[in-house]
């Protein structure tokens, strides 16, 4: 079985199951009719068949053809779906010719699911006539509304763009979705002219979210003024709508009015509110969120500073600096934005303002240090990790790892030792990060000990480790009847890089476990560089190395 079947064998299995659940209805007779539409199991002759046409691609396309005269619908229903995955343009003509006349529902609804993978543009027609299948189109030609408003899209023929439109006002919930998605799929902006022509009509139906998201990705002249209102709506749905759109339109004019809200530190808008404002990137947005680094709300001080931070407009880096070395209270902010800057003309002043513990902001100035990569700052880092305070203890220990300082590790394993719950997890990561082989065994020891608590984090780190103990440590897990342990060594097999053991990762490819053998092919990937994704082709590489 090749690589592609190999891969999509689990999606194509679900969507299979979900498609003869619901749009692929059987008749029904009470408890023995629902039985025997049940959706069809891994093990039934059709799905398997489903599968080898797959694998055969056009090779398949004469069976394929002789499937369609098949008396079971379910075998037609697979054969046209087969058929959508060749990506044969050749079979439009008979899939098309099945839609229009096969008797069953089913078989109908995967006509449309082919035709649509198939990009059919000639079906257009056709398919467009069963959008009026509740007044035009007899019971016997019918199909599911769902997948036909998918296949437009799918299709992207502007010819379903006004169909579409109207059928945005009629329908509600995830129909009026899908055909949101559809529209913005056809990519036509002629949609966006229609809507912003009835703006009384989308305010009438409570389209505004559906609205948004239309213009957001299909901008018009007009659309920007229509979006600007958006923000605020009394409705929760539309105000994040129209935020959204106005940062994928990278609107200049909103950037006063999210700051605005901003402000006002709610926090259900906080986050869409900062997604838009990196993505409009405005020069003019980059003094008032300085100023907003002052604030008391360390919700509203910390998102300018990360808005900040990704920005590029402007000389953002000494706007901020200039007020960091005026104000100490400002001093997490604006250390969070420089050192993901690295601005490395900061580095004496947050030193400087680090070594004292009553200043504020510990954690983002010990943080900056190790964003910045400051080797030159890892004897202070050491001295504030073991601070009795904790002041800026936990940002001091995830920089000792970002740095990967390893002189570090005696002081990282005496502060394990002292089992403290808010710094344990970030000793893990600390020393995950640093690799340092010295560090396996106590870890493994703390896994032991403290039971599920930190199991996957330890896991994780004893991967990035290596080495012959984790081996040991992976060996013991993965066979064992304990479910979590058997997860914390696929956790710690799937982050190995450790090319002497590739031939071991190689015999686990037979493993029993589904899982255990993914994490093994993961960690074949990390070690050799390979991107092999199949066990046959692993074996065939044996050594890891390239042939």
């Amino acid at each position: 079985m090749t690589h592609k079947i190999k891969c999509l064998k689990m999606k194509i299995t679900t969507f299979l199951i979900i498609l003869f659940l619901i749009i692929c209805p059987g008749p029904r007779t009470g408890a023995q009719g629902a039985k025997a539409t049940s959706a069809p199991l891994l093990s039934d002759a059709v799905t398997k068949q489903y599968y080898r046409w797959l694998e055969e691609k056009e090779e398949a396309v004469p069976e394929l053809k002789n499937a369609l005269k098949h008396e079971n619908w379910r075998m037609r229903t697979h054969a046209l779906l087969a058929m959508g995955k060749t990506r044969d343009k050749s079979l439009i003509p008979i899939i098309l010719e099945t839609l229009k006349n096969d008797v069953h529902i089913s078989v109908r609804n995967c006509a449309v699911i082919a035709l649509a993978e198939l990009e059919a543009g000639s079906a257009v027609p056709y398919l467009l006539t069963l959008l009026e299948s509740d007044h035009v189109v007899p019971k016997e030609k019918k199909v599911a509304q769902k997948p036909l408003i998918e296949a437009f899209g799918k299709i992207k023929d502007p010819r379903a763009v006004s169909p579409l439109y109207e059928l945005l006002f009629s329908k509600r919930g995830t129909l009026r979705r899908t055909v949101t998605e559809s529209l913005i799929a056809i990519g036509d902006p002629s949609v966006s002219h229609l809507l912003l022509k009835n703006v009384s009509k989308i305010k009438e139906h409570r389209l505004e979210r559906n609205v948004a998201e239309i213009l957001g990705e299909l901008p018009v002249s007009g659309a920007e003024q229509y979006l600007l209102d958006l923000p605020e709506s009394p409705d929760r749905i539309s105000r994040i709508a129209g935020i959204t759109a106005l940062g994928k339109i990278r609107s200049q004019k909103a950037s006063p009015l999210l700051i605005k809200f901003l402000e006002t530190g709610e926090k259900e808008m906080v986050e869409h509110i900062s997604e838009a404002l990196v993505q409009i990137d405005s020069p003019d947005a980059v003094e008032p969120l300085c100023a907003l680094l002052t604030k008391k709300n360390p919700l509203i001080a910390m998102t300018s500073a990360h808005i900040l931070s990704k920005m590029s407009a402007g000389p953002i880096p000494e706007a901020v600096y200039a007020l960091f070395e005026n104000n100490p209270l400002i001093n997490g902010p604006a250390a969070y934005t420089l050192g993901r800057k690295k601005y490395e003309k900061a580095l004496p002043l947050i030193r400087k303002r680090l070594k004292d513990p009553g200043q504020s902001g510990q954690d983002e100035m010990a943080r900056a240090l190790g964003w910045m990569g400051d080797r030159e700052s890892v004897p202070l880092l050491i001295s504030i990790a073991e601070r009795k305070s904790r002041h800026g203890s936990a940002g001091a220990i995830w920089s000792l790892g970002q740095i990967k300082a390893r002189e570090a590790v005696p002081v990282l394993l005496k502060l394990l030792d002292q089992r403290d719950p808010q710094l344990t997890p970030r000793i893990i990561s600390a020393l995950g990060n640093i690799r340092d082989r010295e560090t396996a065994g106590p870890l493994i020891r703390l896994y032991y000990e403290t039971g599920r608590g930190y199991s996957l984090l330890i896991a994780d780190a004893l991967g990035n480790i290596g080495g012959p103990e984790v081996i040991e440590f992976v060996k013991d897990n993965i066979d064992s009847n304990d479910k979590a342990r058997k997860r914390a060594g696929g956790h710690a097999l799937s982050q190995m890089r450790d090319k002497v053991f590739v031939p071991y990762f190689i015999t686990l490819l037979d493993h029993k476990d589904r899982l255990i053998r993914e994490y093994a092919m993961r960690a074949l990937r990390k070690s050799t560089g390979l991107k092999y994704h199949t066990a046959d082709e692993w074996k065939k590489v044996g050594t890891g190395n390239r042939e």
